[in-house]
């Protein structure tokens, strides 16, 4: 079978969708490492006659093989669980018949991090659970002497059992470690993106897409604290008889007209300029780096192309104009009050016949 189909058998996502997909395969790359070295070992102490330990490892391949079935079944952290009891249990007897110096006892270590890599489990369970796991090591290391082993430690047979366990326990090891590396990062990511997308959604207008009039203004409080800004102007624009399209066509097309000229403001504001909503049917224009002439110039081309484009909702087709007050920042009034004036201007343009910019 190819690696990257048993990969993704692996990886397949456990029985229950609220179980930890991470915390499986986990588990199933745990049991793909252990079921094959302990299937070896197995033959190796039916050749040496070691028949008790043939017979505990025997039941743990078949334990190991049947939580692996298992875990397209059954809930996850069941199934940790019998690889955790199956893995303290064999290894136990392994070490208490084997003598400490064979390493056998190093696996208990992966038995820990896989309990403690459940996020689902209580800190309450896992401290308890550790402590029973911590009990029976020190009943391990009370009952077998660290020097102890039924193999002549000066052997060839000894030495490649100790290598042997040393780089089973290694590999496992390398395996929940790249888990718990990749938890970690995937935790990171989803909290950058979910950071991410709360905090566009709290400066984003969700009908238009523009930024709202909140992220408009602590944009304008940076940009009076920049240096580098020799000209700001300001301008506030208004849909004309707004109020009649929604009472002819309905919400849903003043919406429409909403969305539309959002995307026509977004390709003819090009950066550092920027536009926001801010408020129904108004829009705050902010020009970086231009004075009022060059603003006015940039408006009256925007007001043209509000004034061509074709709005076609349904089968309707009709033309919007819109009305732009605008005025020209200094620091001795600030922002505030330079909205405000734009805004007065704004009602004058209405006043006047509308279409038009005032400046």
């Amino acid at each position: 079978m190819p690696i990257k189909k048993i990969n993704q058998w692996i990886k397949k996502a456990p029985a229950h969708s609220e179980d930890s997909s991470s915390m499986i395969s986990l588990v199933r790359y745990l049991l793909f490492a252990w079921i094959p070295y302990y299937c070896a070992v197995l033959i190796y102490t039916v050749i040496r006659g070691y028949f008790l330990y043939s017979a505990v490892l025997a039941i743990a391949v078949v334990i190991y093989a049947i939580a692996l079935n298992l875990s397209y079944k059954i809930r996850v952290r069941t199934c940790a669980f019998i690889v955790i009891l199956t893995t303290i249990a064999s290894t136990y007897i392994l070490t208490y018949g084997f003598g400490w110096r064979c390493s056998f006892q190093n696996m208990i270590y992966i038995a820990f991090l896989v309990l403690w890599y459940d996020a689902m489990s209580s800190l309450k369970v896992k401290i308890s659970l550790s402590l029973i796991i911590t009990a029976i090591f020190l009943s391990l290391s009370t009952l077998t002497p660290f020097g102890g082993t039924i193999l002549d430690p000066e052997s060839l047979e000894f030495r490649f059992l100790v290598w042997a366990n040393i780089i089973e326990f290694s590999i496992c090891l390398s395996l929940t470690a790249y888990f718990y590396c990749t938890l970690y990062v995937d935790v990171e990511r989803t909290l950058r993106i979910n950071n991410k997308q709360l905090k566009l959604m709290s400066e984003t207008d969700t009908l238009t897409g523009l930024m709202n009039r909140r992220f408009a203004q602590n944009e304008l409080q940076d940009i009076e604290k920049a240096e580098d800004i020799s000209f700001i102007s300001i301008a506030i624009g208004d849909i004309d008889f707004f109020k009649s399209i929604n009472d002819t066509y309905g919400h849903d097309c003043g919406d429409y007209v909403l969305s539309e000229l959002a995307e026509l403001f977004k390709s003819s504001m090009t950066l550092p300029n920027f536009v926001a909503r801010w408020g129904g049917e108004e829009f705050l224009f902010v020009f970086v780096n231009k004075n009022g002439d060059e603003a006015l110039r940039l408006l009256e081309d925007l007001r043209n192309k509000v004034r061509n484009f074709d709005f076609k909702y349904k089968d309707k087709s009709f033309n919007v104009t819109m009305t732009f007050g605008l005025e020209e920042y200094s620091r001795t009034i600030g922002t505030v009050s330079t909205i405000e004036a734009a805004d007065k201007k704004l009602y004058f343009g209405k006043q006047a016949g509308r279409n038009r910019v005032v400046f």
